[in-house]
């Protein structure tokens, strides 16, 4: 997993860091689905 400060707001999850493809991936393994996912 990651180690990172973050927080979850109004369905939005925000992390600090620059986490974008180990976070997607993470969620998928969890069981998200992909198309789900909204990186930005």
């Amino acid at each position: 997993m990651l180690a990172c400060g973050g927080t979850y707001k109004d369905s939005t999850i925000e992390l600090q860091g620059r986490h974008v493809n180990e976070v997607k991936s993470a969620l998928v393994r969890m069981g998200f689905k992909e198309d789900n996912i909204d990186l930005q």
